[in-house]
C-alpha cells in the first residue's frame, strides 16, 4: 500500500468508459476517503500508461468496456502487480462471470446500481484491510523465515505420501541435501528416516506430535546429530506433517563432555584421600564423596541437607553451625576444627574448609569443601603443648634450682666462715697467752663446738654428694628401733636443754627389730630432732613417738615450733631449699638434713612426710618403715651420738701399747701422737708408706693407725705389704683414718687388710675406744 487511507492518501485506478459512472463513483469514494487521488481510465492506452507508472493502491473496473472486458483489466493488473487488489464494479454480468473473476484473482465484486453504489467504498476499504493484513502476515513470515535461517532451524511441510510442500534453506543444510537438487524430496525423506513418522490411522483421528533424534555422517565425514519435532496439521482438511529440525550436535557434545566431567569429578572425589562435600546456594549439602560416607558409616540420603551435622560432637555443633552461617552470609571461604564421629563411634578431630562457588554471571552457587582427619596433628599439637608446658615448668624448676643453689652457696659460705671466724679468733687469743684459765676453757669449748659444726656441715655435704651420685649403700642388719630411739633422744638431750626445749619420748615396747642400717636410721632421727629443736622456741616441746602401724613401724617427731608456711610445705625435702635464705635469718644450717633423711628413709623402703598447720603452729614429721616378714634379733654395737659422747677411758688405760701412726700430714701425725701419748701409749710416727714399712720391720707395733691418701704409695698398698710379711695368726690390728669416707672407701679399706675405718676429722673417743679394743691385754675398760 503506497499510503494510509485513514489519513487521506488513497490512490484509486478507476477503469470505466462511462463518464457518468466515473463521476458518481468519484463523488462516493471522495466522501469516504478524504484526500482521495483517483485516476480515471477510459481506454486501453490510458490503462497501460497507468500500469506503467504503477501509482495506485487499488483498481476498480467495469466489466463491459468498449475495448474489452473487466476480466482483461484484471489480468493486466494482476500480471504486473499481483498484490494490488482489484474490484469489479459492473452493471451487467452473471454469476458465472463473478466466479470466473474470483478464480482469476478478483478481490471483490460490486453491482453497479443505485442501491449498490454505497457498497463501493465498503468494498474498497475491505480489500485494503485484507491486503494490509496479508502484508503483515507476509512480513511476519519473512521475519520468522529469517530467524529460522539465522538460527539454523530447518522447517518443512510434507504430506504423508512424502510430497515436499514447503521447506527452507536451513533444512537442506542440516540434512546435508544439495539445495539445487531437482528432486529434493526423496533425499530429504531418506535423511528424516521412515515416513510417515506417525501410524497412518492416527493421521486423521488424533493430534499426533512427537520429538525424535536422528544421527548420520555428512558427506564431509563429520557426524550430524539432529532433533526433529513434528506435528500433524489438518487445517486444510488433508493432513500435512509439519516439522522443525535443529542441530543438537554441539549440545549433545557439551552434554557428553559434562557427563564425562562429572564422571571424572566423581572418580577423583571418590578416590581422593580427603572427605569432600558440595552445598547449594542456600547452604544445604547436595553431595558427599565415598570417603566421607565410609568415614561416617552413613548413606548419602542421611548426610545431604543438614544431616551431616548429626555427626559433629555435641560440644562443637553450635560453634560450627555459627561459623557456617556466617560464611554463607559473607560468601567467603572458611575453616573450622571440630570432632566428627567415625563409623566405629570414635570422635576424630577434623579440619573442615570450604570455598564459595559462583555462576558464570557471578551469582552465588554455594560452597565446595574438604574435611581432613587431623587427629594425629592434633595429638602432636597437644603433645607439643604438653612438652612446651613441661619445658617451661622444667625451666622454671631449673631456674628455681639455680636460685636455690646460689642461695645455698651463699648460706654455705656463711655457715663455713662463721665457725671459722670464732675458731681463728679464739686461737689467736690463746697464742697470745692473754686469757685466764676460765676464758681459756671457754675458748677451747668454743673451738670444739665449732669444729663439730664444721664436721657436721662437711658430713652433710658429702652425704648429699653420695645421694646425687647414687653411692650411698646400706649395711643392713637387725636394728632394735626402741633402743635406737632412746639412745638418740638421750644424745640430743644436752642441746635441747641448752635451748630450753623439753624433749619427750614415747616408745611402744612391743616393737621388735627391723632390717636396716642402724647408723643411717640414727642419722635420720638425729636430723629430725636437730631440726625440731632448732625451730622450737624456748619453753617449747619436741615429742618423739615410736609405734606400730598396720604396714610397719611409724616414727613421729612433733614440735611446737614456728611451723612451715603452706607454700613451702611441698619443698621441705628438696635439696638446697630453706624457708629463709636472707641475711637476717634466725637459724643456721645448710638445709640438707631433711633431704638426706628422705633419701635414707626411701632407701629403707619407707616414706617420710611433713605436716604443718601453718606458721607458728608447729611441725610433725612422720617416718614409716616396713617390718620384716619374721621377727629379728637385734645385733651389732650399741647406739651412740659421737657429738655428745663422753670419754669412758682413764688416762692410764693405753699404758704400754705401742702404736705406729702413719700420715703424710705432719699436723695430723702430731695430733694423733699427742692424743695417744696423753692416754699412755707409746707412739712411733711415719710420714710416708715407705718409712712406715721400714719402722714396722724394725720394731713390731701393737696397733697401726694409717692414713689412706698419701703420695707415692697410699694406705691400701701399705697394708697389703704389711699383711704379706705377717703370719696369718699374728696379724697386727690396723685402723684406717681417712678423709675418704664413703661406703665404697670403707669397704675398700677393709678388703685391703684394715680392721676398722674411722673418718676424718677423727673423734678422739672413737680413736681411743678402737685402739683399746685392739690392745685388750694392755688396756683396761673403766
Amino acid at each position: 500500500m503506497r499510503g494510509d487511507p485513514a489519513i487521506g492518501s488513497l490512490s484509486v485506478l478507476f477503469v470505466d468508459d462511462n463518464p457518468a459512472d466515473r463521476l458518481l463513483a468519484g463523488r462516493i469514494l471522495g466522501r469516504e476517503f478524504p484526500g482521495l487521488q483517483i485516476s480515471h481510465i477510459s481506454d486501453a492506452a490510458a490503462l497501460h500508461a497507468a500500469l506503467d507508472l504503477g501509482h495506485f493502491d487499488v483498481a476498480v473496473t467495469d466489466y463491459e468496456l468498449r475495448w474489452g472486458t473487466g476480466l482483461d483489466v484484471l489480468h493486466d493488473v494482476k500480471s504486473r502487480f499481483p498484490d494490488r487488489p482489484v474490484i469489479m464494479f459492473a452493471a451487467t454480468g452473471s454469476q458465472e462471470v463473478a466466479v470466473e473473476a474470483m478464480k482469476a484473482g478478483l478481490d471483490d465484486y460490486v453491482l453497479k446500481s443505485a442501491e449498490h453504489f454505497v457498497r463501493l467504498p465498503v468494498a474498497v476499504r475491505s480489500v485494503l484491510e485484507r491486503m494490509e493484513a496479508r502484508r503483515r502476515v507476509e512480513r511476519a513470515e519473512r521475519r520468522v523465515t529469517h530467524l529460522l535461517e539465522h538460527f539454523g532451524l530447518g522447517v518443512f511441510r510434507i504430506t504423508p505420501a512424502g510430497q515436499l510442500l514447503e521447506s527452507n534453506r536451513a533444512l537442506f543444510n542440516l540434512l546435508d541435501v544439495p539445495a539445487e537438487d531437482p528432486s529434493p524430496g526423496p533425499p530429504l525423506l531418506a535423511r528424516l528416516g521412515p515416513w510417515p513418522p506417525f501410524p497412518l490411522p492416527t493421521l486423521h483421528t488424533e493430534d499426533a506430535a512427537h520429538r525424535r533424534e536422528i544421527r548420520f555422517r555428512r558427506r564431509d565425514g563429520r557426524r550430524a546429530w539432529l532433533t526433529v519435532s513434528e506435528r500433524v496439521d489438518r487445517a486444510s482438511g488433508e493432513p500435512v506433517i509439519e516439522g522443525l529440525v535443529e542441530d543438537v550436535c554441539d549440545v549433545r557434545a557439551a552434554e557428553q563432555a559434562l557427563r564425562e566431567s562429572e564422571e571424572r569429578f566423581r572418580t577423583m572425589a571418590d578416590t581422593a584421600p580427603v572427605l569432600l562435600w558440595i552445598a547449594n546456594a542456600v547452604g544445604r549439602c547436595t553431595f558427599f564423596n565415598k570417603p566421607w560416607l565410609s568415614f561416617t558409616g552413613r548413606g548419602m540420603e542421611q548426610e545431604v541437607g543438614d544431616g551431616w551435622m548429626d555427626g559433629i560432637h555435641p560440644e562443637d555443633r553450635d560453634r560450627c553451625a555459627a561459623i557456617y552461617r556466617e560464611a554463607l552470609r559473607t560468601e567467603d571461604r572458611f575453616s573450622m576444627e571440630y570432632r566428627l564421629r567415625r563409623a566405629d563411634g570414635v570422635y576424630r578431630w577434623v579440619l573442615h574448609t570450604g570455598v564459595p562457588r559462583f555462576t558464570p554471571h557471578g551469582m552465588p552457587a554455594g560452597f565446595i569443601g574438604s574435611v581432613l582427619d587431623v587427629t594425629p596433628l592434633k595429638d602432636l599439637e597437644i603433645e607439643r603443648t604438653r612438652l612446651l608446658a613441661n619445658e617451661q615448668a622444667a625451666r622454671l624448676d631449673a631456674e628455681a634450682a639455680n636460685r636455690a643453689k646460689d642461695e645455698f652457696l651463699a648460706v654455705l659460705s656463711h655457715e663455713l666462715r662463721t665457725p671459722l671466724n670464732a675458731m681463728v679468733g679464739w686461737l689467736r687469743l690463746l697464742r697470745m697467752g692473754s686469757l685466764d684459765s676460765r676464758k681459756a676453757q671457754r675458748a677451747l669449748e668454743t673451738i670444739e663446738r665449732n669444729t663439730y659444726t664444721q664436721a657436721r656441715l662437711i658430713d652433710d655435704l658429702l652425704d648429699v654428694s653420695r645421694i646425687v651420685t647414687g653411692k650411698i649403700k646400706l649395711e643392713l642388719r637387725s636394728v632394735d628401733m626402741g633402743a635406737l630411739v632412746r639412745a638418740t633422744v638421750d644424745a640430743m638431750g644436752p642441746p635441747a636443754q641448752d635451748k630450753g626445749v623439753e624433749l619427750q619420748a614415747e616408745v611402744d615396747p612391743t616393737i621388735g627389730a627391723i632390717l636396716g642400717d642402724q647408723f643411717r636410721l640414727q642419722q635420720v632421727l638425729g636430723n629430725l630432732l636437730s631440726n625440731a629443736i632448732k625451730f622450737t622456741p624456748v619453753g617449747g616441746t619436741v615429742r618423739v613417738r615410736l609405734h606400730r602401724v598396720e604396714s610397719g613401724v611409724e616414727m613421729v617427731v612433733a614440735d611446737t615450733g614456728k611451723g612451715i608456711a603452706p607454700h613451702l610445705l611441698p619443698h621441705v625435702f628438696d635439696r638446697f631449699r630453706q624457708g629463709d635464705t636472707t641475711s637476717t635469718r634466725a637459724q643456721g644450717g645448710l638445709g640438707l638434713g631433711l633431704a638426706i633423711a628422705r633419701h635414707l628413709v626411701e632407701l629403707h623402703g619407707g616414706t617420710i612426710r611433713a605436716d604443718s598447720a601453718g606458721a607458728d603452729r608447729g611441725t610433725t614429721m612422720l617416718v614409716s618403715l616396713p617390718l620384716p616378714a619374721s621377727a629379728l634379733e637385734p645385733t651389732g654395737p650399741g647406739f651412740t651420738h659421737p657429738r655428745y659422747e663422753t670419754l669412758r677411758l682413764q688416762p692410764a688405760e693405753l699404758t704400754g701399747v705401742h702404736v705406729l701412726v702413719v700420715d703424710d700430714d705432719v699436723d695430723a701425725c702430731d695430733l694423733l701422737s699427742v692424743v695417744l701419748q696423753g692416754w699412755g701409749a707409746h707412739v712411733t710416727t711415719a710420714t710416708s708408706a715407705a718409712e712406715a714399712f721400714a719402722l714396722f720391720g724394725k720394731e713390731r707395733p701393737d696397733v697401726v693407725v694409717s692414713d689412706i691418701g698419701m703420695p707415692d704409695e697410699d694406705g691400701y698398698s701399705l697394708i697389703r705389704r704389711l699383711r704379706a710379711t705377717e703370719p696369718e695368726d699374728r696379724r697386727v690390728p690396723a685402723i684406717a683414718v681417712s678423709a675418704l669416707v664413703s661406703d665404697e672407701h670403707r669397704a675398700h679399706a677393709l678388703a685391703a687388710g684394715f680392721d676398722r675405718h674411722l673418718p676424718k676429722p677423727v673423734q678422739i673417743t672413737d680413736l681411743l675406744q678402737v685402739v683399746s679394743e685392739f690392745a685388750p691385754a694392755r688396756s683396761t675398760m673403766s
